[in-house]
């Protein structure tokens, strides 16, 4: 899902995929592989951005959700192979949440929520204090945000990868968003 005029939508089509986050675009098209399987809600894969030459600003936590109905057979394998997964890197969570855009409490979905945090990186700074800093005067600083930059790429890489060959030996196909939207509209309402 993508979150238009403040309101979270299904991912529509392939089109789509452009307004995701690139960090996670590879794990959000494998997701969409998996029937009653779908991202959901507004997402940040976590980013280091350099505006200018010479700033940057660190951006690391994020959070990505996904809706399953977990009646389906592969859904608890599924929950149970990323919470293995996601457990395996630092200052990570994976959990059932209550979405406030979410289905109402008749359906029989659920939205899960991957979260991803700074890992101790920003030192005594709070994530609402990070703001564009400049890389001369924050020199410590941006060395290690770059560290947890690569790392958190590599965590959405690795839970892609993983997702795949959960894909190959269920014999899952490509990603069909279209198919994904029409399944979990179709269950919605319970």
């Amino acid at each position: 899902m993508i979150d238009r005029y403040s309101g979270p939508t299904f991912l529509s089509d392939q089109e789509s995929l452009k307004e995701v986050d690139p960090e996670f675009r590879q794990l959000i098209e494998t997701l969409h592989r998996i029937p009653f399987c779908a991202s959901f809600g507004v997402s940040c894969s976590g980013h280091l951005r350099e505006p200018r030459q010479d700033c940057f600003v660190p951006y690391f936590w994020g959070q990505l959700n996904v809706i399953v109905l977990p009646s389906s057979l592969h859904i608890p394998e599924l929950l149970q192979l990323m919470e293995r997964s996601i457990s395996n890197h630092a200052d990570t969570a994976f959990g059932r949440i209550k979405h406030i855009f979410g289905p109402p409490k008749s359906s029989k979905l659920e939205v899960w929520e991957i979260r991803i945090g700074p890992n101790g990186c920003l030192g005594s700074l709070e994530p609402w204090q990070v703001i564009q800093m400049l890389k001369e005067d924050n020199a410590s600083l941006y060395g290690v945000s770059k560290i947890r930059h690569k790392e958190i790429e590599l965590f959405w890489t690795a839970l892609a990868e993983r997702l795949t060959i959960f894909c190959q030996e269920h014999g899952f196909g490509e990603s069909d968003i279209r198919k994904r939207d029409e399944e979990i509209t179709s269950v919605w309402d319970g």
